[in-house]
């Protein structure tokens, strides 16, 4: 299989944003399927979609990187990320049965920028396997502390999205711990999507835990620092928690061909009354999600 180029790395909270906003927008469609698996190599999922607007936003995107059945606290949603026309600028996406959420983003770190769209326009969704836009966008509450900068506006988004055949994953992790959050009690996360990069021996899975009564959405990492993860609360922001310190208490991880699994402890970041979760299990890396 060759290697799928992996997004910038961002907090899942800029993820949970977009789906935050978009759960304002109807509910989620099942959408099941009983055709048989297909023979051959699998189908990778795409996107064909078209941007109106200012120059240097619109056109069609490139370098696109799907993610079907992405989870939210209130349904699956389709994830994706793209290069816009001008190589300084990028798209994220959510899309979801009723609504489309664009950001553009440009630069990193200190210098990230992001302008928020949305808009109506959404048919045929099926998180687990396409959906079609044509739908006019317009100026959608902004992210907590980022600025637009210079990015100009997006009036339109048309096309459609494919998800082949990718499927999300699983896991058998359970997390424990009490956090403002919550009381996770042997909680798993579900649904979840499972996405491994080996080649920088990384393992990631984002997915709906509970904590107590409440839906969260966790993303929980492992890779050579040991365990890592981050605790998304919509337009509240996030709490970080990981190994600290990493060599010493990265716990028992293991990466494998198809996922990986870990026993250990994460303890809460920049806080003076750090909290500490347990994360116990293994996930398997879904297909074709990465490399």
């Amino acid at each position: 299989m060759g290697r799928t180029t992996r997004p910038a790395a961002l907090p899942l909270a800029a993820v949970a944003l977009v789906l935050v906003i978009a759960a304002c927008g109807g509910h989620q469609g099942t959408g099941t399927s009983s055709d048989a698996a297909p023979s051959g190599p699998p189908r990778l999922p795409s996107a064909s979609l078209t941007f109106s607007g200012d120059p240097g936003l619109a056109g069609e995107i490139r370098d696109v990187v799907v993610t079907c059945s992405f989870p939210d606290v209130t349904g699956l949603r389709i994830s994706v990320f793209a290069q816009a026309a001008d190589a300084s600028l990028s798209y994220r996406m959510t899309v979801g049965p009723d609504e489309v959420i664009v950001h553009a983003d440009a630069g990193a770190g200190p210098t990230f920028r992001e302008r928020n769209f949305r808009g109506a326009g959404v048919t045929g969704f099926d998180a687990r396997r396409s959906a079609h836009l044509d739908a006019e966008l317009s100026d959608a509450e902004p992210s907590p502390g980022v600025g637009p900068g210079s990015i100009g506006r997006v009036t339109a988004v048309k096309g459609s999205i494919a998800c082949g055949d990718q499927e999300p994953g699983s896991s058998t992790l359970t997390i424990t711990g009490s956090t403002p959050a919550g009381r996770y009690d042997g909680s798993s996360l579900d649904p979840v999507v499972v996405e491994c990069y080996f080649a920088d021996d990384q393992v990631t899975a984002i997915g709906v835990a509970r904590a107590g009564t409440t839906k969260v959405l966790l993303m929980v990492s492992f890779g050579p620092d040991g365990l890592g993860v981050e605790e998304a609360l919509g337009p509240e922001g996030q709490r970080y928690y990981s190994s600290t310190p990493p060599a010493a208490s990265a716990g028992d991880i293991r990466l494998g061909p198809d996922g990986a699994s870990a026993t250990g402890d994460v303890v809460e970041r920049n806080s003076p009354n750090p909290h500490t979760l347990h994360i116990d299990g293994d996930v398997h890396c879904g297909t074709p999600i990465r490399s």
